[in-house]
């Protein structure tokens, strides 16, 4: 009806249909190396996340469809896609009886045509944990940690030195 929530883009409408669908909000969830579940304060987690919201539904066939949200503010950045296969993951890691899932990332104050879906089913499951585990492997046998520059450095506390101008 064109209400915004607290002046943002997306509409009550979309808050409604969560509600209505028994929408669960701001889960934790936590995995070891393995990818098992664990509880998000072990000391076994290797990776922590928080899912914004998500909700199930069961179809006349018996297939059960998840559907995970995650809000976004801000600029809308392409990378940000790539968390939706990661996402999917966890969700098939958490709720077993899930056949496929749906993810969307809802930038709240972009306005619904800055939305964007992604669809999963459990026969990428495999796929997907490879890729993920594979993700940070550079990362985990660095021993230099050389400076990458992009566009985060504008948040850098070293960028922001006497010259202005970040000495990397």
């Amino acid at each position: 009806d064109g209400h915004l929530l607290l002046g943002h883009s997306i509409g009550l409408d979309e808050f409604e249909k969560l509600a209505k669908a028994d929408a669960v909000p701001e889960q934790e969830v936590a995995v070891n190396a393995k990818w098992e579940p664990v509880d998000y304060a072990s000391k076994d987690a290797w990776v922590r996340a928080k899912i914004d919201v998500y909700f199930k539904k069961r179809d006349r066939k018996g297939k059960t469809t998840m559907t995970i949200i995650d809000y976004k503010t801000g600029k809308v950045y392409e990378e940000n896609k790539k968390q939706l296969s990661f996402y999917a993951l966890l969700g098939f890691i958490f709720h077993p009886e899930v056949d496929t899932i749906n993810v969307e990332l809802w930038y709240l104050d972009q306005g619904p045509e800055h939305t964007h879906k992604d669809t999963y089913v459990r026969d990428e499951f495999e796929d997907m944990k490879q890729a993920w585990t594979a993700a940070p492997a550079q990362l985990l046998h660095d021993t230099i940690f050389a400076p990458r520059p992009g566009f985060q450095c504008k948040w850098c506390f070293y960028s922001k030195n006497k010259s202005g101008h970040c000495e990397f």
